[in-house]
C-alpha cells in the first residue's frame, strides 16, 4: 500500500511539472515581426498578460505590469493582444499613447490564449521562470495582484 502511495505521488508530480512548462507558441508583434516563444522561454524570466482594448481591468493591469518592465528591464514582458477585426485598429493607438515598452502580440483568431484558458476570460496573467516553468497564472485582475507579481520576479531576479 505505502508503495503505491509513494508511486501515484510520483506521478502526479511528474505530471505536474510537465503540466507547468510554458508551451511553444509563434505570434506576429504589432509591427508585423514574428515572434517565436521557444526563442524565449528558458532564457529569461516572462511575465504574459492577455488583454483586450475594451478590457478595463486589462489595461490596468498592462500599465502596472510597464511598471514593473521598468524596474525590472532583464525580464520580458508580453501582452497578447485578443481583440478581434472589429477592435483590432485600437490595439496600436492604445499601446503607442501608454508609451508602453513591452512586446505587443497579436493573438487575432484566440489560438494561444485557448492554450491557457478555454473560455478566453481576460485578464490571464502568466509568469514563468527563468526554466520555462510556469511559477504564476491568474485569470483576472484586481487592483494589488501585481504586488504578488512583482514579488515573485524580485524572487526570481535575485
Amino acid at each position: 500500500m505505502r508503495i503505491m502511495t509513494v508511486l501515484m505521488m510520483m506521478l502526479l508530480m511528474i505530471s505536474a511539472a510537465h503540466a507547468a512548462e510554458l508551451p511553444d507558441f509563434s505570434l506576429q508583434d504589432i509591427d508585423g515581426n514574428k515572434f517565436q516563444m521557444s526563442e524565449h522561454a528558458g532564457k529569461q524570466v516572462i511575465i504574459i498578460s492577455f488583454w483586450a482594448t475594451w478590457c478595463v481591468p486589462c489595461k490596468q493591469l498592462l500599465t502596472r505590469l510597464e511598471k514593473i518592465r521598468r524596474e525590472h528591464p532583464e525580464i520580458l514582458v508580453l501582452a497578447i493582444s485578443t481583440d478581434d477585426s472589429s477592435t483590432l485598429a485600437g490595439v496600436r493607438p492604445y499601446v503607442s499613447g501608454k508609451k508602453f515598452g513591452f512586446t505587443v502580440l497579436l493573438d487575432l483568431d484566440n489560438k494561444v490564449v485557448r492554450m491557457f484558458d478555454p473560455e478566453k476570460k481576460i485578464p490571464i496573467t502568466i509568469v514563468a521562470d527563468k526554466n520555462g516553468n510556469i511559477v504564476y497564472s491568474r485569470t483576472g485582475y484586481l487592483p494589488g495582484d501585481e504586488k504578488e507579481i512583482r514579488k515573485i520576479v524580485e524572487e526570481m531576479s535575485r
